[in-house]
């Protein structure tokens, strides 16, 4: 069998995709399917992206979403694979049950000796954890959502940020967001509108509202404001 495995899919233009439709398109048709298993990564706006290639894409494929990790998903990530190495992290630096995380970068150096911690030992993790912290989101920032704010022209920008003050880790009325840009009609923003989701920004996760593709980036606005 053969398994295609493709990330960043909603970077593919109109044309790619409705060619990637159309080769997917006759796998599952006959008595015996082909061993071919296509899996495409993307933005949440991809699902719109495929449809808008050929209007029977929504048929083609078994749509997943993946979201932020939960808490004991982020606790998972630091603590499983340092057990095999005897490593143990204190509860201080370990992210809380009930919050939900884009990413974990803790910074962590063990102490000559684990039988105990003391409140100084406990200091200096959580310094070397706000450390990591602000490295982290450095990374993140220069990495992930730069590229994206620069793609945007003043007038999308001016979109992006209203959109992320009107409390941007979830979905606001496009009503809204003109609104808080000033303008009196929906319509008055609609270019704007349709060029950042074009560019991936954000997408509409149901009609009349909009949303930014990458969690966190709401924050990177702020700060950039």
């Amino acid at each position: 069998g053969v398994l295609i495995l493709v990330d960043e899919l909603q970077e593919a233009a109109p044309d790619e995709l409705k060619a990637i439709n159309t080769a997917v398109h006759p796998i599952g048709q006959p008595s015996v399917p082909f061993p071919v298993i296509f899996i495409g990564a993307g933005l949440p706006s991809l699902p719109a992206q495929l449809a808008e290639a050929t209007s029977y894409a929504e048929r083609l494929y078994d749509y997943r979403t993946i979201g932020l990790l939960s808490g004991a998903a982020a606790r998972d990530a630091l603590v499983v694979p340092t057990q095999a190495l005897g490593v143990a992290w204190h509860q201080v630096v370990l992210p809380g049950p009930s919050t939900r995380h884009a990413a974990t970068h803790i910074s962590f150096r063990p102490s000559a000796s684990t039988s105990g911690t003391t409140p100084r030992q406990t200091q200096s993790v959580q310094r070397m954890s706000n450390g990591g912290l602000i490295e982290a989101r450095r990374e993140v920032d220069d990495g992930l959502y730069r590229s994206r704010w620069e793609r945007a022209t003043p007038a999308q920008r001016q979109l992006l940020r209203a959109l992320a003050a009107l409390g941007g880790a979830e979905a606001s009325a496009v009503s809204a967001v003109a609104e808080h840009m000033g303008k009196s009609r929906v319509s008055d923003i609609s270019v704007a509108r349709t060029e950042v989701i074009r560019k991936g920004l954000v997408y509409p996760p149901e009609r009349g509202f909009l949303a930014f593709t990458v969690p966190g980036m709401h924050e990177f606005i702020e700060r950039q404001s």
